[in-house]
């Protein structure tokens, strides 16, 4: 039987994951995964004594129904002997079109060796595509394709597609596989060179991957699968935005993705900081650009589908999304530590919510920007410093530990706070939302004068002493000014000159120095 043959026994008995062991199987052999389920997790014993007699124990199950499709999150514990040596948590979409999407992790509290297997349609003949600086007999290009010839997959992001016997086109992304050290502050180090991780490797009916784990370690994965042949593209690989998305995307070393989000590389002057280290970044930044190019495959919707339930279920309590590492700058000037609540990447998230209401119509996603707005619109009461027209210059950061320290309020931040809430005036019709827009707004105009520098660009922040200074970005607050010049014009009726007179500073800045906004 072929991987292509095995398919449809494969999935008729329905997608879940579980988690299995086999007393009595030969010494030093994995089990054979049980072909109606989909998803096997099997675990030996280090010294290959035979497989752990390891069970799952339900912690929590959650299903959570959108127009997009349908997530299950669940999570188990692991144990040995009534004794618990890790947990399990996993992630599983089924979109309309039968897509179907798996994010795992496992934790361990022991050594073990596991081995993850998933069963994936037929590739016979496929075409396979990874990032040229990592692909196998690449062609040089930013994505370097060849003919799949049924070895390993290499260890880097993977989109395979082929021709279906019944037409149409099967497809699946297989993320790189990573073993990760847990740190502090919810920060994950990767422990194996990029060229070292654990691969994908063909089986019958699907694919598979083995690890061995250290106490404190966990294995992460994460793919996308179509099961069932379709004409609609998976990617569309001859338009050159979605290649130039999907190569800034990564979903690698830079900007790997895992069940608690999106992570990025943790710069220099955060706690912990290593070449190796990741902090989950909820600004849904990569997720926000796929969104613009739904139109180029059907990947993009997937991730986009993901990244949009991410960004609902992990708002927490009070409304935003907490930075979990420490930054040392903020630590040191403001005595804000872990946990604390950045207004601009917060803010991201909550636009992104916007744009995916109103793409599909989901009221889980404008009830998550609403939830946002209150804790904002409060945040605009209570921390900020007063203008002379009433306006409020809002403090970048706060933390629940710390609620009376000032910090600085970056253009940027203030701009992003105002245009959300003028939005969420729109989509949701929340006459508060303005009112704490306008403020912010008047804030801008009573201090336009102050942000000009010297030198022709704009100050980064207003600092809590009253003076202006910092190093703004080249283009970030332009593309801001731009959207809220925007935003401004369509709901008073009228441009902001103000915000025209920012705008004309920052491009005649940038025209001189020849960078293209």
């Amino acid at each position: 039987m072929t991987i292509g043959a095995g398919l449809a026994a494969l999935f008729a008995a329905g997608m879940a994951l579980f988690l299995w062991a086999v007393a009595g199987a030969a010494r030093g052999m994995w089990p054979v995964p049980d072909p109606g389920r989909p998803f096997d997790l099997t675990f030996q014993t280090p010294d290959g004594s035979g497989p752990a007699q390891v069970q799952r124990v339900p912690v929590d199950d959650e299903t959570a129904r959108y127009r997009g499709g349908v997530r299950r999150l669940v999570r188990e514990r692991l144990e040995i002997g009534g004794g618990p040596i890790g947990r399990v948590t996993w992630l599983w979409w089924t979109f309309p079109d039968g897509e179907q999407a798996l994010q795992i992790a496992v934790l361990v509290e022991r050594p073990v060796d596991l081995r993850l297997a998933l069963s994936a349609p037929g590739f016979d003949g496929a075409t396979l595509r990874t990032p040229a600086s990592r692909a196998s007999g690449g062609t040089g290009k930013a994505f370097g394709e060849r003919v799949w010839n049924g070895t390993p997959l290499p260890p880097a992001p993977v989109w395979l597609e082929a021709d279906a016997p019944e037409g149409g086109q099967r497809a699946a992304f297989f993320a790189p596989v990573e073993r990760t050290r847990v740190r502090e502050n919810g920060v994950l180090e990767a422990v194996d060179p990029p060229e070292a991780r654990p691969t994908w490797a063909p089986m019958e009916g699907g694919v598979y991957t083995t690890a061995r784990l250290s106490a404190g370690e966990r294995l992460d994965a994460w793919a996308l699968l179509r099961t069932k042949a379709a004409a609609a593209p998976f990617v569309d690989w001859a338009d050159g935005d979605a290649r130039e998305i999907l190569r800034l995307a990564d979903f690698d070393r830079e900007r790997p993705w895992t069940i608690e989000g999106p992570r990025y590389r943790t710069p220099d002057g955060y706690t912990p900081h290593c070449d190796r280290c990741y902090y989950v970044n909820p600004a849904q930044h990569i997720g926000e650009k796929l969104l613009q190019l739904m139109d180029r495959g059907t990947f993009f919707r997937d991730v986009v589908l993901l990244a949009l339930d991410n960004a609902v279920r992990t708002q927490n309590a009070a409304g935003y999304w907490p930075i979990t590492t420490r930054s040392e700058w903020l630590y040191r000037d403001y005595g804000i530590g872990p946990g604390y609540y950045d207004t601009r990447w917060s803010t991201d998230a909550a636009l992104f919510l916007l744009e995916g209401y109103r793409t599909f119509g989901d009221e889980a996603y404008l009830q998550a920007a609403e939830r946002y707005g209150n804790f904002l619109i409060d945040f605009v009461r209570e921390h900020h410093d007063p203008t002379p027209s009433g306006g409020a210059l809002v403090y970048d950061y706060g933390h629940p530990d710390r609620p009376e320290v000032r910090t600085h309020t970056s253009l940027n931040h203030l701009l992003a706070e105002m245009n959300f809430l003028y939005l969420l005036f729109e989509a949701a019709g929340r006459a508060d939302a303005r009112s704490a827009a306008d403020r912010l707004l008047r804030a801008v105009e009573d201090t336009a004068d102050r942000w000009p520098k010297a030198n022709g660009d704009l100050h980064y922040a207003r600092l809590p002493d009253g003076s202006f200074g910092l190093e703004d970005y080249p283009t970030l607050t332009l593309k801001d000014l731009r959207l809220s010049q925007a935003i401004v014009t369509r709901i008073t009726g009228r441009p902001s000159a103000a915000l025209a007179a920012l705008i004309e500073q920052k491009e005649s800045y940038l025209a001189r120095r020849g960078i293209r906004p």
